[in-house]
């Protein structure tokens, strides 16, 4: 397996936080562990989710075919389709 880049890297030892974290929630009350997991999931959420479309649509911009964006991003191509044709546009 090649070595990961250095984003990559960064993006493995952020999972390896969020998986640090995750482990000392089974020490909390289950409001605690609901609470902030539902406050992870939803600020993910808000983070990735333009973050995914905007890379798609760059890929897509340079000439990407759905297919290679969705081997890429982990989606089917019709879900990249699905994606790009629903995006907000504007700023």
């Amino acid at each position: 397996m090649p070595a990961a880049s250095p984003l990559g890297q960064q993006a493995e030892q952020v999972c390896h936080q969020l998986q640090t974290l995750l482990e000392t929630l089974a020490d909390c009350t289950p409001q605690q562990r609901l609470e902030t997991v539902a406050l992870l999931r939803g600020s993910c959420e808000e983070l990735l989710s333009p973050a995914l479309l905007e890379a798609m649509a760059a890929a897509r911009d340079q000439g990407w075919g759905l297919r290679r964006i969705g081997v890429a991003s982990h989606y089917s191509h019709e879900q990249v389709r699905a994606l790009l044709a629903n995006r907000p546009v504007g700023p």
